[in-house]
């Protein structure tokens, strides 16, 4: 895999797909991850090349969706996450929890 994948942006940008409740396309990745347009399309690129997410264009817009590889993978970081906690407590930055956090900050 390759090292985007333990990025901050990149990480987030995964956990964002995860939600089903919402539709996904560039633009409102940008906002949701703190990224800009440019990176989030190249992230995109890469995520796409290896098989984690697929698009459709939908009139103007190109919709973004987790494959079933991006979702196994988005599963596997967050059980991830859950060792780490276990092993690892205080000043240790949970970034997948905070992606989720501002996610549902910036819905409300």
């Amino acid at each position: 895999m390759p090292n985007i994948l333990f990025k901050e942006k990149p990480l987030r940008t995964l956990v964002s797909l995860s939600d089903d409740s919402r539709v996904w396309y560039a633009s409102v990745l940008c906002k949701a991850t703190d990224t800009t347009y440019p990176h989030m399309l190249k992230m995109l690129k890469q995520f796409e090349s290896v098989g984690l997410i697929c698009t459709e264009q939908v009139g103007r817009i190109r919709i973004v969706k987790l494959t079933k590889q991006g979702q196994d993978l988005v599963q596997v970081l967050k059980n991830v996450e859950k060792l780490t906690q276990k092993n690892f407590s205080g000043d240790s930055k949970n970034v997948l929890e905070d992606g989720l956090n501002e996610r549902e900050e910036s819905d409300a």
